[in-house]
């Protein structure tokens, strides 16, 4: 059946990950099943925040409240599994409720990011947000995303994928 990581684990919520941290010097995270749902985190992945190497090859990051996947740094991997029904709230570029990549490489081979909101003014993406890092979309499905129809993105970011009333696929500079 697998692990879960919910409402007890850090909560009020935290700064450096809701559900699970993982720091940098080496630091790695194997997701093969299993649930992550409703964490909270302020500026981080409520669900999962890495640093360092991460892979998700099954479960369900699910229905936290923050972004729920922030790569910091580090590689993020997604070959399998769920990120769904998170939830944020942005007004700064730290956003993007299903993944937000600050710096690092996110590669994602199949899996799925779907049912993710931000429902605020910055308006940075309800599926993946690239702000500083390197996104290979090979393969997986992004739908279901919405963002606050008020919002701008921020001019800095490399690319979004959202999909709400006024923009569909990818944006970028």
């Amino acid at each position: 059946m697998g692990a879960k990581v919910s409402k007890p684990f850090f909560k009020g919520g935290g700064f450096l990950g809701g559900g699970v941290s993982v720091g940098a010097n080496g630091a790695i995270f194997t997701m093969t099943g299993g649930t992550i749902s409703e964490n909270r985190a302020t500026s981080a992945g409520a669900g999962i925040n890495t640093a360092g190497t991460t892979t998700i090859a099954g479960g369900h990051i699910e229905n936290n409240h923050g972004i729920g996947v922030r790569l910091q740094a580090g590689s993020l991997t997604m070959s399998a599994g769920y990120i769904t029904g998170n939830e944020t709230a942005s007004t700064n570029f730290q956003a993007g409720s299903g993944v937000f990549i600050f710096a690092g490489t996110f590669t994602m081979t199949g899996g799925e990011i779907s049912g993710n909101r931000d429902m605020g003014t910055g308006g940075f993406g309800g599926g993946i947000h690239n702000y500083n890092g390197t996104a290979d979309i090979q393969g997986g499905t992004i739908s279901k995303i919405r963002v606050n129809p008020d919002s701008s993105p921020d001019s800095n970011s490399k690319f979004e994928y959202c999909v709400n009333s006024t923009a569909y696929g990818i944006l970028s500079e």
